[in-house]
């Protein structure tokens, strides 16, 4: 199996990995043949990859840090509840009708943190293959759970306890939860954001902070990535413009993980960032915005060439990635399978 932008795309390729829309609906089922309706509608939701299953990528083994079923459910569950948090927020009256709603679909959300941190203790994952395909339609959903999963096996490499992970797992779940209380026209604003957008936007840290303690019985470490997601190593952050070990580690690690995964998601006004570049980033505020501590443990965890990934190298040279390696976020093992432009009839392997 191996992934390809939608637009090298063709029709008979064959779909390797089943492909589910905004509300955890199947769009396209895994073994499905492409045809050129398939490619326009996966366009029309602003899909940017696709897996397909081909001769050159057979033996290409492409295994989730979390499974399908789990990441589909933690994104519905959060997605429900921010949606009644958005409703119940319009009244006061209408918040007390909401509350039992609330309470039971908090309930859902927490045992999705237990069953995303059992899947990386369970299955002893230690590098993450950070990459998932991101709808516009559904990102602050699923940025939620890719945070969580981030933060999670940071916190597993830092050699935090059960508990203690699970707590991280709660704040980074839920570190957006204040983007539910700014007005739509601001969070769903398609373009570059103003000065006056900032100011609003930045208030989310705390509305969040408050109505989660306010609102629901969570661990108290767990607060305090809510609130401090947004600070910065250097003290040049928000709210409270704490710096270094002011900030709690629970904050250090997500505000990595969150950077991340927004830099790699597309904006309606700009494309995403590739995940190597996000990396660049990440390595040149290292001391600055983020703990250097954290970000050399992110490179250490986190590969920046997704398993199946598809690149293009010198001398039109085409290759596949097959294995990524700990401490060597640079230097994934690749399948060679086209040289010269020309498909190879014995593809071979080497080291980036």
């Amino acid at each position: 199996m191996r992934l390809i932008p939608i637009s090298e795309a063709k029709e008979g390729m064959i779909v390797g990995q089943t492909i589910y829309g905004v509300n955890g609906d199947i769009l396209v089922k895994v073994g499905t043949v492409i045809t050129n309706k398939y490619i326009e509608k996966l366009k029309s939701f602003y899909w940017k990859y696709i897996y397909i299953d081909d001769e050159y990528s057979k033996n290409v083994e492409i295994k989730c840090t979390i499974t399908t079923e789990v990441r589909n459910k933690a994104i519905q569950f959060i997605k429900a509840l921010y949606l009644t948090i958005q409703t119940a927020n319009k009244d006061e009256h209408v918040m007390e009708k909401y509350s039992k709603v609330l309470h039971n679909q908090m309930q859902s959300c927490l045992g999705s943190i237990d069953m995303i941190l059992d899947d990386i203790i369970t299955e002893n994952i230690s590098l993450v293959d950070v990459f998932d395909v991101k709808l516009l339609e559904n990102y602050k959903y699923a940025h939620s759970v890719n945070v969580c999963i981030i933060s999670l096996v940071l916190g597993k490499a830092l050699g935090l306890n059960t508990y203690d992970l699970y707590k991280l797992g709660v704040g980074a779940f839920f570190h957006d939860m204040g983007q539910m209380f700014i007005p739509l026209e601001v969070l769903n604003k398609e373009d570059v954001y103003t000065a006056a957008d900032y100011k609003i936007m930045n208030q989310h840290t705390e509305l969040g902070y408050r109505y989660a303690k306010d609102t629901f019985n969570l661990p108290t470490t767990s607060y305090l990535a809510i609130l401090q997601h947004h600070e910065r190593f250097d003290g040049t952050g928000y709210p409270q413009g704490k710096a270094n070990e002011e900030i709690s580690l629970y904050g250090r690690i997500v505000a990595v993980a969150d950077v991340f995964d927004a830099l790699t998601a597309p904006k309606k006004y700009r494309e995403a960032m590739t995940p190597v570049n996000a990396f660049k980033y990440l390595i040149n505020n290292s001391g600055k915005a983020f703990d250097p501590k954290i970000v050399k443990l992110f490179i250490s965890k986190v590969s920046p060439y997704p398993i199946g990934f598809s690149l293009e190298l010198e001398n039109d040279t085409e290759a596949i990635v097959m294995e990524n390696y700990e401490n060597k976020p640079f230097n994934p093992k690749l399948l060679i399978f086209k040289e010269g432009g020309v498909l190879l009839e014995k593809p071979y392997t080497k080291n980036l």
